[in-house]
């Protein structure tokens, strides 16, 4: 969720301040989740059958913790 302007109508600081606090939780558990996938992928991957799926399932993992490391802009991030 993109924040606001701080001249927008109809926002207060109030509200903005609440807002990006409450984005930046967001984007806490999105690293929470991303380094739990990568790190328990061991743990998890083999129980999704063919090694196709393990495959994907290993790369999906690695993809999305990269992407949340990447220098990247946040609007990237969010399309990849």
């Amino acid at each position: 969720m993109p924040l606001s302007a701080d001249d927008e109508p109809g926002w207060t600081p109030v509200m903005l301040q609440r807002l990006a606090g409450e984005r930046e939780r967001w984007w806490q558990q999105l690293d929470e989740s991303t380094r739990w996938l990568i790190d328990s992928v061991a743990a998890y991957a083999e129980s999704w059958g063919p090694y196709t799926l393990v495959g994907l399932v290993v790369q999906y993992a690695g993809n999305t913790r990269m992407v949340r490391l990447s220098e990247r802009q946040e609007a990237t991030k969010r399309s990849c």
